[in-house]
């Protein structure tokens, strides 16, 4: 049954692959296309003996189109004890700061593809440093807009080249971020739903590891400001395990919280954004609360 699970991940890989190919040909011809246009005056004479007037727009240079990212995710102490070392009460989990550094190249609609590293330090209980699969990150963008509805976001593949996605025989992840943004006509509020469901290969399947994952986020935010906005939202991650004998768990949610926090445009380019979590799998308290913000910066 395992053989047969394994043939089955590597015919998907193969197929994703095949989509991808796909889509970047149907989309080539848009992302590469120059903006050029020829304007003739109103009355000019017949083509052959009038003077027309040409209007070229210039083709970006290269620089415009990379882009330089980080994003700073901190899981800071709970709030019973705001000096200590570690986000829960069992000290399992030391307060540490999770990095992406991501490089772009940005096509002419909208869309981007480039490499994104990611790693773990904590520096409150000695400087250690964890690295983790980097993913290579297709930005689709804007993939529709009307009137006060939107809905964008990206497909990611997780690269397995870390011992630990070695030693479980992973052949990488695939994983989509949907994200659909409702602004409410006449008000200071928008809803935002994001979906983000991930996809497991493996070349041979090992007891207890995920196959399929997915999280929901739906999110209220309201726009104090231009540069200052508050939100709350709820999410849930949720996952299927493969069990021995070939079988899995069914879909199991792992874990959910409620978040309460702001976000803050310190400017056009940099972003902090604190927030409390309140972990919803057991009873609500200080120990099941702690403070983590995510840091954003554009640097090109």
């Amino acid at each position: 049954m395992k053989n047969c699970m394994n043939q089955s991940g590597a015919t998907r890989v193969v197929m994703i692959a095949i989509s991808l190919v796909a889509l970047s040909s149907i989309t080539l011809s848009q992302v590469f296309a120059d903006t050029t246009t020829t304007t003739t005056p109103a009355g000019a004479a017949p083509a052959a003996t009038a003077a027309t007037t040409s209007t070229v727009t210039a083709a970006p240079t290269l620089s415009s189109r990379l882009g330089v990212s980080y994003l700073g995710a901190v899981n800071g102490p709970i709030l019973s004890n705001p000096m200590a070392t570690t986000t829960d009460v069992a000290k399992e989990s030391p307060v540490s700061v999770n990095h992406s550094i991501g490089a772009s190249y940005k096509f002419n609609n909208g869309m981007s593809l480039g490499p994104v590293a990611n790693f773990d330090t904590n520096v409150f209980q000695g400087m250690t440093f964890k690295l983790n699969d980097p993913w290579l990150k297709f930005g689709i963008g804007k993939e529709f807009a009307s009137g006060p509805f939107s809905l964008g976001g990206d497909l990611r593949y997780y690269v397995p080249v870390t011992e630990a996605s070695r030693a479980r025989n992973s052949l990488g992840a695939l994983r989509t971020t949907q994200v659909a943004s409702i602004e409410i006509p006449g008000s200071i509020f928008s809803i935002d739903l994001a979906a983000i469901p991930y996809v497991y290969f493996y070349s041979t399947i090992p007891d207890g590891k995920r196959l399929f994952r997915f999280i929901g986020a739906p999110t209220l935010n309201a726009k104090i400001s231009d540069t200052f906005s508050a939100n709350v939202g709820y999410w849930f991650d949720s996952s299927v395990k493969s069990k021995a004998g070939g079988t899995n768990t069914g879909l199991v949610v792992d874990d959910q919280a409620v978040d309460l926090g702001f976000g803050w445009d310190v400017t056009p380019n940099f972003n902090l954004a604190p927030f409390v979590e309140m972990n919803t799998n057991a009873a609500l308290s200080l120990d099941t609360t702690n403070v983590q913000m995510y840091i954003t910066w554009k640097v090109l």
